[in-house]
């Protein structure tokens, strides 16, 4: 499933600008050569985006999307972007394998407990930038808890049922407290709270203090 704000074929175009941009700074500032799938040695100013690139791209607006947030972002996990973008985590997989095989993305390194399995941070192609892993390594973390898993579902609940009742998209912060403590949860509701209010605004809902 596309975000609700990546839908239209407007959007489509832009995020094909933008990235275009974006692979040309990088380009701009880089004279590496790059290692595809194959161990084919590209030269650093050739561009990522073939005419067949971009039409794949075009008929493919999720596949786009994430391509776009990794570009942005800098690094991201698997758990990172299906969370951010509200899609299913297998989806996004598949999608990154694909990037991948397609020569846009590279696998910098893997992050996640001793104990549990772990997650492949993905970056653009090139040299990541530290400071963005080191965000990502965070948010993957943060994800892992479950606090976080918590206020994923309980963020889910108020937009597929509490919110579209309202006459605008918005809801109180004591509205976000009355509903998770009626969970009875094992934390601290404001923390939660807090959580669940930022997701919340990231998905264009104004929550009111």
């Amino acid at each position: 499933m596309t975000h609700p704000n990546f839908s239209k074929r407007k959007d489509v175009e832009t995020a094909i600008f933008d990235l275009k941009s974006i692979i040309g700074n990088i380009y701009n500032l880089s004279r590496e050569t790059i290692i595809d799938d194959k161990s084919t040695i590209i030269p650093s100013d050739e561009t990522l985006l073939s005419r067949e690139l971009l039409t794949r791209l075009r008929r493919s607006p999720v596949t786009l999307q994430v391509l776009t947030f990794i570009y942005r972002r800098g690094a991201a996990t698997s758990r990172i972007i299906s969370n951010r973008l509200n899609l299913s985590e297998d989806h996004v997989c598949h999608i990154l394998k694909r990037l991948h095989r397609w020569g846009f993305i590279q696998p910098f390194m893997k992050t996640g407990s001793h104990r549990g399995a772990k997650s492949t941070i993905w970056t653009p192609i090139g040299k990541p930038d530290p400071e963005n892993v080191q965000k990502a390594i965070q948010e993957h973390q943060n994800l892992s808890k479950p606090k976080y898993r918590l206020a994923d579902i309980l963020t889910q609940e108020l937009l597929d049922d509490y919110i579209p009742r309202k006459p605008k998209p918005e809801i109180t912060y004591r509205e976000i407290l009355i509903k998770i403590r009626e969970y009875r949860i094992p934390f601290n509701p404001v923390d939660v709270a807090d959580i669940v209010a930022w997701k919340l605004q990231e998905h264009g809902v104004r929550v009111w203090r």
